[in-house]
């Protein structure tokens, strides 16, 4: 199956589930240690599923695995004060928006600033706050 086409589908199949599952902080989930495996887990599958596409000439090449990831966590979070429908309606069509802007294209206009890494998601190393 073309890789372009796998990205798609695995951001479909976890989308709904996450998104009405997610009630914590952030800072409830930075120190959970099962949280901290299941992002790697997440994140590798995610990284896999990005270079594939880019690989493939599907997926622009001035994103990385961390720009999604960032991405994923804003679609995750419903925007206050809308109702139920309106809500899913709004992140299904943010997902699509999202996925026509990483697609690769001859227009593609450079992005801002340098890619986001899964490394750059690793809160620093002398980091004792969160």
């Amino acid at each position: 199956m073309p890789s372009w086409s796998s990205f798609r589908r695995w951001l479909y199949g976890w989308r709904p589930g996450c998104r009405s599952g997610f009630a914590g902080t952030w800072a409830e989930l930075q120190d959970n240690p099962e949280n901290h495996r299941l992002r790697r887990i997440v994140l590798k599958i995610l990284d896999r599923l990005v270079r594939s596409a880019q690989s493939d000439g599907d997926m622009r090449p001035d994103v990385d695995t961390g720009d999604l990831a960032l991405l994923i966590a804003l679609l995750l979070r419903p925007v206050p004060g809308l109702h139920t429908e309106l809500s899913r309606k709004s992140a299904d069509r943010a997902l699509d928006l999202m996925l026509d802007s990483l697609r690769a294209c001859d227009d593609n206009q450079q992005l801002p600033h340098q890619r986001i890494t899964t490394a750059d998601l690793e809160p620093p190393a002398d980091s004792t706050s969160h």
